[in-house]
């Protein structure tokens, strides 16, 4: 299962009558820390992408979680209705039903709690989410998958490009590298259109982690990144600059983006018909 969960440690002591109040008070606030846990669980299941994953898995996942939680029976004494749908998804989801049912229930039927929508993978992280592919809405009404790498320097980065064994093609037009392609599962660039929703959303940090074939690594962090909109055709802003790996894309801040059939560098060749879509001022630096 791609959600962490955190057990609760049951905590043995003994108290005189006059602080039975406090004991029931106690409990009632375990209990219900028990059920928050239980919904978190379940957001989780909705926000991670299943799409890939049968329904078997995914009653899998759901009874996993609720065979750790020791006190589920306390639990949905409190809330019966909590009851009812985690055993109508256990009951409905035999494999002969379609993924997307589960996840409208989930959606719809407990409790709203799929209802929001996470705009990133920093969001996605407060759900104590692992690395993995998840639906992001840089849109709220436009989803889409993105690879989340939940353990590298604090976790919550949203990939927005990977590449490591050629298996993608990049050399792309400037309508594919709008919309993104590839394969999120392994090598694919997210689409200018996204970054562009994400990062004029809010402030962005650009993190560039590289690794040679001896498997040694660098890494570049730039505290300041912004991908503008269509209009400005994605022109890029960039700069705080620090890590190992040098500092090249400095050089092509205020740039607007360039591909085999769209030509805005400032050399009087089209960088991106060898080295690929990308910001450039010239060809000479590229990261």
């Amino acid at each position: 299962m791609l959600i962490v969960l955190s057990l609760l440690f049951v905590v043995t002591f003994s108290l005189e009558s006059k602080d039975r109040e406090g004991l029931r008070t106690y409990r009632e606030s375990e209990e219900k820390t028990r059920v928050d846990d239980i919904l978190h669980e379940l957001q989780g299941i909705c926000l991670h992408e299943n799409e890939d994953r049968d329904v078997t898995q995914l009653k899998k996942d759901t009874q996993s979680f609720l065979k750790n939680m020791a006190v589920y029976k306390d639990v949905v004494k409190m809330n019966k209705q909590l009851k009812n749908d985690i055993k109508w998804i256990l009951e409905e989801s035999r494999g002969e039903k379609e993924i997307s049912r589960i996840v409208r229930l989930l959606k719809h039927e407990v409790k709203g709690i799929c209802g929001m929508s996470a705009k990133d993978c920093t969001e996605i992280k407060k759900y104590k989410a692992t690395s993995g592919v998840y639906q992001i809405f840089p849109k709220k009404t436009e989803g889409v998958k993105a690879y989340c790498d939940m353990d590298t320097d604090g976790g919550g980065w949203t990939i927005i490009q990977k590449r490591y064994d050629d298996s993608v093609n990049f050399q792309r037009n400037w309508t594919e590298c709008e919309n993104g392609f590839g394969n999120v599962n392994g090598e694919y660039w997210l689409g200018n259109k996204h970054v562009h929703r994400l990062t004029s959303s809010g402030t962005y940090e650009l993190r560039i982690n590289l690794t040679d074939k001896k498997n040694n690594k660098k890494y570049a962090t730039y505290t300041t990144f912004v991908v503008g909109d269509a209009a400005s055709q994605y022109k890029l802003t960039i700069g705080g600059y620090s890590g190992d790996a040098g500092d090249s894309l400095s050089y092509h801040n205020g740039m607007k983006f360039s591909t085999v059939d769209r030509d805005n560098d400032l050399h009087s060749l089209n960088c991106a018909k060898n080295e690929g879509p990308w910001w450039f001022k010239s060809c000479l630096i590229v990261l």
